[in-house]
């Protein structure tokens, strides 16, 4: 168990103990109100504690899946621009053996930019949603044998 996993149990576990305590407690004996209003002010801090990190925790979860879902299409929709990006290269690169042109050299290097900037985009999913990004690229690499989706060119 992680450190807030042990503080959410902890927090509504003891907010949980300290009103069954004052239960048995008011059971053998009448409580003041001082001590009533102190044992339900510390229960319900220690609550609404647990429940704050209880929460934190479900909404960065949610947020994660929410990521994992977009991160799928996306890296697709990267892969097949990436895949545009290489079969222009290779067109580029035909015409250049039938005549050398300067500026296909510049149109080339925009294209290699470009196709690196994809690269590097399907990198920051990897951060995100490796699992899913791995699962996407070997389903592209499958279906598509001729523009592998880790050559970079």
């Amino acid at each position: 168990m992680d450190r807030t996993t042990v503080l959410i149990v902890g927090a509504i576990g003891g907010a949980i103990a300290l009103a069954v305590a004052m239960i048995i407690v008011s059971a053998f004996r009448p409580l003041s109100t001082l001590e009533t209003a102190l044992w339900q002010l510390i229960s319900l801090a220690a609550g609404l504690y647990g429940s704050y990190l209880l929460g934190r925790r479900a909404a960065r979860e949610a947020a994660m899946d929410l990521l994992r879902l977009h991160a799928r299409s996306a890296v697709r929709r990267l892969l097949a621009i990436r895949g545009s990006w290489h079969r222009l290269s290779h067109r580029i690169e035909e015409f250049q053996v039938e005549e050398r042109d300067p500026r296909l050299d510049v149109i080339q290097a925009i294209v290699e930019e470009r196709s690196t900037i994809a690269d590097s985009a399907i990198e920051d999913w990897r951060d995100v949603a490796a699992d899913e990004v791995d699962e996407v690229v070997s389903l592209w690499e499958r279906s598509n044998p001729s523009h592998p989706a880790d050559d970079n060119g």
